[in-house]
């Protein structure tokens, strides 16, 4: 290990996002953060506070770079057509964060599944550091050419943390220690108050409608997450029950392509895409929802599925496919109901058989009751990311 001035510990935590914005954002906020978008990144900034020194890395639209107290985060990019940011993403990133590594020296370095992982990696056996990889993703998603070098990471790495259950199951299948599970808190979630009126003013106001069924995704605009198959299956419904209401929230490619489609099938006061929502605003439309649907493509499978966590918290009922992590948070018509991984036609008999009120009650009921125990006594991601201190006789106060 790195010996740094006396002891004194230095990590380096390259995760996605704009670490600089976020950073200000933490600087800003209260001293407690409890969950969502800044959770991670107030987790390893309070992990080494008083502790070392602490180095954020990301990717994003424009270069910055913001100092706070024990902490620097810089917000990598390179100016160049927009059409070939994503494969500056993807190799230009790397090198830069190998770059910033070599210079920085640090003690630890914590990484996600991505582009940047291998060159974690090399440069960790290069300066000796000790390499920790965040597991968020299915393992069996991915190009397999990147897979084969992040198998071999994971496997000789010298920790890993696993954001849930399902991927700590497939994590046991290639190491048998230096590992641990954890789960992000939702303990914002569950104490927003989601009822204020300034809340409701941006949002349509057919949501607040008793009349109506609100079916309510919330995520990444992008055809891998199925925004298309739902949409698919929302107009075959809708064609028989006029009552339905279908909103997305969130950003990406498939909004512009999809508000065409919808205004060309005279279905645009009854299908709304929203953009980004505050997490406020997210627990508002989670409380008016009949039913929350996450439609994740079999190519898109996700580690946790956060968002239907998030529904469960606040007693709704979730629709979503049967692979990757879901199999593990939702009970089939006990809590939600599953259906066959990228079938439109049988997500279409999923969201007709939860109009009947009866089904829905039950399955709210349980959903909160699964919430709870979902929520209840999980390590967190910081205590996680101890344990890989721990694990290397690192002393730690």
């Amino acid at each position: 290990m790195n010996k740094s001035t006396k002891g004194i510990l230095k990590f380096c935590y390259i995760k996605p996002g704009d670490v600089a914005a976020e950073l200000v954002s933490i600087d800003e906020t209260s001293s407690t953060v409890t969950g969502g978008q800044l959770y991670y990144i107030h987790s390893i900034y309070r992990l080494m506070e008083r502790r070392g020194s602490l180095l954020l890395l990301s990717w994003g639209k424009s270069t910055k770079k913001v100092k706070r107290k024990h902490c620097v985060a810089k917000t990598l990019t390179i100016k160049t057509n927009p059409k070939f940011l994503n494969i500056c993403r993807r190799i230009v990133f790397p090198f830069l964060v190998g770059f910033e590594l070599l210079k920085f020296k640090p003690d630890y370095i914590l990484c996600a599944r991505g582009s940047s992982l291998l060159v974690c990696y090399v440069v960790s056996m290069l300066i000796r550091s000790k390499l920790i990889v965040s597991l968020h993703s299915d393992l069996s998603v991915g190009r397999r050419f990147d897979r084969l070098f992040e198998l071999l990471i994971l496997k000789r790495c010298h920790f890993v943390v696993a954001h849930g259950p399902f991927l700590y199951r497939q994590l046991c299948k290639i190491r048998r220690k230096g590992m641990i599970e954890y789960i992000a808190s939702f303990d914002d979630f569950s104490k927003i108050n989601c009822f204020e009126e300034s809340v409701q003013s941006g949002l349509p106001s057919c949501i607040n409608d008793k009349e109506k069924k609100l079916l309510f995704y919330v995520g990444r605009m992008e055809p891998g997450k199925g925004v298309y198959d739902l949409y698919d299956a929302f107009k075959a419904v809708n064609r028989q029950i006029k009552s339905l209401v279908m909103v997305y929230a969130g950003g990406g490619s498939c909004c512009k392509p999809l508000q065409k489609a919808i205004e060309a099938d005279g279905l645009k006061g009854e299908v709304f895409i929203l953009g980004e929502k505050s997490r406020v605003e997210v627990a508002y439309l989670f409380k008016k929802s009949w039913v929350a649907i996450n439609p994740t493509r079999i190519a898109m499978s996700e580690g946790l599925c956060k968002s239907a966590i998030e529904a469960f918290i606040l007693g709704v009922p979730v629709i979503a496919p049967e692979v990757g992590a879901f199999r593990y948070v939702i009970d089939d018509d006990k809590n939600g109901l599953l259906y066959k991984p990228d079938s439109i036609v049988d997500l279409e008999h999923k969201i007709r058989h939860v109009m009947n009120p009866e089904i829905r009650a039950k399955l709210a009921a349980n959903a909160l009751a699964k919430g709870r125990i979902l929520c209840s006594d999980k390590l967190s991601f910081e205590e996680a990311v101890k344990q890989g201190f721990y694990s290397h006789k690192v002393k730690y106060e």
